[in-house]
């Protein structure tokens, strides 16, 4: 017969709660992206058009760690505009999340015929976009 400790009760209920935090602050999905780039009914009303964003998202685009170098010369992403005509309330990012980071929210050129590299202002990371 097991008896349990009333006193761990308070262990039980941080682990409930660390355990559905974590939960919370899972990778963003490739869906959720798009919608806070061109809204929800652009994922209704363009299927096509947003199947091609889930396999740019899922297949092109990476983020990596290099140790920034003086005089590198990747764009960086704090000289590239949001793309805000479709979200007008698009704001650009202030810390940097790799799990939750958004591309569709700058105006990347997703579609040029090289690999496109850009700096994360003041960090490590590099943002690729792979070619088609």
């Amino acid at each position: 017969m097991r008896v349990h400790c009333p006193c761990l009760w308070p262990l039980y209920v941080a682990l409930a709660v660390l355990s559905l935090t974590s939960f919370s602050l899972a990778q963003t999905t490739s869906a959720q992206k798009i919608e806070e780039a061109y809204g929800k009914s652009f994922l209704e009303d363009k299927p096509e058009l947003t199947a091609q964003l889930y396999r740019l998202l899922d297949s092109r685009v990476h983020v990596a760690v290099q140790k920034a170098e003086e005089g590198e010369k990747y764009a960086r992403l704090s000289a590239i505009a949001l793309h805000d005509k479709l979200n007008p309330g698009l704001v650009r990012d202030t810390v940097f999340d790799p799990l939750a980071f958004n591309p569709l929210k700058y105006e990347l050129d997703f579609f040029a015929q090289t690999i496109q590299v850009y700096r994360i202002d003041n960090s490590d990371y590099l943002l690729i976009i792979d070619p088609q």
